[in-house]
């Protein structure tokens, strides 16, 4: 299967992204545990607050050469900052 689908309104194709990837670029296609294809992009923005979407709408404009406007992120996770980290305290430790 193919890890993109056409439609009227465009091409939705799936991801599978690794934010903080060391660099901007598509990786190919990857077949899942579940068997379905996914095209792996790594993106060197984090996670948090939509900065890896944007890193990747500009890498996938740039690959398919199209505006930016025309690339949208249709779903996905998009964690927002934390205001506070707390750490969990092992049984064990003392």
């Amino acid at each position: 299967m193919d890890p993109w689908r056409y439609s009227t309104e465009g091409i939705s194709v799936a991801l599978r992204v690794t934010p903080r990837g060391g660099r901007d670029d598509i990786d190919g296609i990857e077949t899942l545990a579940n068997g379905r294809s996914v095209v792996k992009v790594r993106v060197r923005a984090i996670a948090h607050g939509g900065e890896a979407n944007r890193a990747v709408t500009e890498l996938l404009a740039k690959a398919l050469g199209v505006p930016k406007a025309r690339v949208k992120i249709l779903s996905g996770a998009t964690l927002a900052p934390q205001a506070g980290r707390r750490r969990r305290r092992s049984q064990n430790a003392r």
